[in-house]
Formats: structure tokens, C-alpha cells, sequence
């Protein structure tokens, strides 16, 4: 089999600090009598996706650090090997090799990546970068490799949250300074900000998961949304904002890091999702996407503040003195035009006496 890589003329150094655990990416191709059945059979497709999230959801338990959990990280890290082993040139097996608990970092899913190193055109090297001249690249083993062009992959600015939008909250709060002050980003379930009324985040902080779909979490997220908008958009009762409690907000939090410390994710290792300065883990939600699905469903509503809009209210003069003003043009309705006439000027006389401020 040949990669795009084989056909170019010049040479590729890739130069790498920690190589990423890597899993086969599956491929599977789905005969017509499957898809016939998940299109026929009723409840067939909804069955196998439940099956697909659970092969999903339970990758989830291998982040445990439990015996258990470590049985589990084991099978994975043999996986890994065996696949480095199998796939990659013998010269690079052990660059490759993760050096952490797996599952620390964000995985990578490839089943083409580790065998385009076969390439004469392609060299790996493990070395960081000190130093970048007119036409080289220097690390610090002091090796030096003659450049045309650099790319930078160094990763994103992952704990700049919603950057560069300026967000202002009550008293003209910035999001970010408030961030800034708590050593990261935070939100209530990974949604809603205390002191920033009816402003609501997807994939906010602690919304992340290192095992399930980010589709189906920002579906639990969408829907959690409009069921705390309901209040704010209907009417009958209408409420100007709504907002989560600070107490509330500090209690799930304090949940969120304190679940998060016996998770692989804090291990040791320095991933994107954890703030290099503080070490806060801001991107993990650290419970299975089940169970964040069940209590986005049903929201507590005594952790928010809802303010209702203030409407004049009728006093009960006013509203008396209406029912009879009602009552009286009713009546004329049924009168001659000539009756009317006087009934008119007499209720008409009666109101203005006994209801001088209407």
C-alpha cells in the first residue's frame, strides 16, 4: 500500500516531545442484509446505536484509578504496543511508546499513520525544538535539520475559553477576569455562569469527555438549554432571567474537581485540558455521558434564580369598578335605544362617584 508521503521528492522531520497513545481506528463495512434490518426492523438501529454508546461509555471505567481501572489501562497499553510493534519501524518503536497512564492525553484513532515512517522520505525524531535559524531547525540533543518550510502543530490555546468575545455579566463582570481569578475557566455543568444571567455555553468548561461522542453531549447540553430558557420564553407567567445560584455553582464545581482527582486525567501528565499554571483540570466532565444525560433532563430548579417580569397588578377598586362598568354595558346591549340613553348617563355617574380614579 502506498501513503501520499512516498511521492515527495524532499524530506520530512517530524520532531516530536511525547508521542500520543495510539489506538486502530476501525473500519468496519456493513453488508446489505445489516442495513436492510436497521432500515426494516423496528427498533434495530435504535438497539445498535444504545450498543455503540455503551462500547463507548465503558472506555470511561478504564479512567478509574482503581485495580480494576488499572486492569483495564493495561489491556489498552498492550493494544498500543501492539501496534506500534506491528506497524512501526523498529528504529522509532521505542519514540513511540507512551511514557504515561493511558488515557492521561487525548487519544489518536489511525490505522494508516505509523506505516507512512516506512517512507524514505520521512524521519522521526524525538528532541525538542531550542532554536530556528535562516534555513535549519536546531534542538537540544544539538542536532541541526536543514529547512524549507516549518509547520507548527504546538496545539491550541485550549484554556483561552470563548476567546477573544468580551462577555459582560451583572455590574459589568468580565467572564474572563472572573476565569482569571479562579485559576480557570468554570460553569455550572458545563453550561451556565453564576452573575451572567440567560447566558448559556456549549462544550463549556467540564463539559469534555475523553470517551464519548461531543455530538451527543452538546444534544444533552442544547436540550438542558431550552428546558432553563422554557421560563424566559413562554408566556402566561414570564420570568426576565434566569440564573444559577452561587451556592449551587461552587457545589457541582467542588464536585467536578473532587471526582476529577481519582481520575487518570490527573495523574500526573500535562495535557491540553489542564491549565499549565494552576493545574486545574478545566475540560473533563468527570461522571459517565449516561449519567450527565439523566441530570440534564431534569434540571434542579432550587439551585437557579428566576426573576419574574414585574407587571402592574389591577388594584381590587379598579377591578370592581371594571365589572361593573361591564356588567352595565352589557345590560344596555338589551334596552331600547331610548332606555339606554338614560341607563347610560346613570351608571356612567354612579362610576365616577364611587370610583373617582378610574
Amino acid at each position: 500500500m502506498e501513503y501520499g508521503v512516498w511521492n515527495i521528492p524532499y524530506s520530512i522531520t517530524y520532531s516530536i516531545r511525547v508521542w500520543i497513545e495510539s489506538l486502530i481506528q476501525g473500519n468496519p463495512t456493513y453488508s446489505s442484509t445489516f442495513k436492510l434490518m436497521m432500515k426494516y426492523v423496528p427498533l434495530a438501529a435504535r438497539m445498535y446505536r444504545v450498543l455503540l454508546a455503551w462500547e463507548l461509555e465503558k472506555v470511561f471505567y478504564s479512567f478509574l484509578m482503581t485495580k480494576d481501572g488499572a486492569r483495564m489501562r493495561q489491556k489498552i497499553r498492550d493494544t498500543t504496543n501492539s501496534y506500534i510493534e506491528n506497524d512501526a519501524p523498529p528504529q522509532y518503536r521505542e519514540v513511540l511508546r507512551p511514557n504515561y497512564e493511558p488515557g492521561c492525553k487525548r487519544r489518536v484513532n489511525t490505522a494508516t499513520y505509523l506505516a507512512t515512517l516506512h517512507s524514505p522520505n520521512m524521519h522521526l525524531a524525538k528532541d525538542n525544538v531550542t532554536k530556528i535559524g535562516p534555513r535549519h531547525v536546531e534542538t537540544a540533543s544539538g542536532a541541526t535539520y536543514p529547512a524549507d518550510a516549518i509547520v507548527f502543530a504546538t496545539g491550541f490555546m485550549t484554556q483561552k475559553w470563548l476567546h477573544p468575545i468580551e462577555i459582560k455579566g451583572e455590574n459589568g463582570r468580565d467572564l474572563h477576569e472572573v476565569w482569571d481569578s479562579t485559576g480557570g475557566a468554570e460553569a455550572y455543568k458545563g453550561t451556565v455562569v453564576t452573575g451572567f444571567p440567560n447566558f448559556f455555553i456549549l462544550y463549556g468548561p467540564n463539559a469534555a469527555t475523553g470517551q464519548h461522542s461531543v455530538i451527543f453531549h452538546s444534544e444533552c447540553q442544547i436540550n438542558y438549554t431550552c428546558r432553563l430558557l422554557r421560563p424566559v420564553l413562554t408566556g402566561g407567567d414570564p420570568a426576565a432571567s434566569i440564573m444559577v445560584k452561587p451556592e449551587a455553582q461552587r457545589r457541582d464545581l467542588a464536585w467536578v474537581q473532587g471526582k476529577l482527582k481519582n481520575l487518570v486525567f490527573n495523574s500526573g501528565c500535562q495535557s491540553w485540558w489542564m491549565d499549565p499554571k494552576t493545574k486545574k483540570n478545566t475540560f473533563i466532565y468527570p461522571d459517565p455521558m449516561f449519567l450527565y444525560w439523566l441530570r440534564t433532563i431534569f434540571p434542579r430548579w432550587s439551585d437557579f434564580e428566576v426573576r419574574r417580569v414585574e407587571t402592574p397588578k389591577a388594584s381590587i377598586s379598579k377591578i370592581f369598578a371594571s365589572t361593573l362598568l361591564s356588567l352595565g354595558l352589557g345590560s344596555l346591549a338589551i334596552m331600547t335605544l331610548k332606555d339606554s340613553e338614560k341607563y347610560s348617563e346613570l351608571i356612567s355617574q354612579y362610576v365616577q362617584n364611587a370610583f373617582p380614579s378610574l
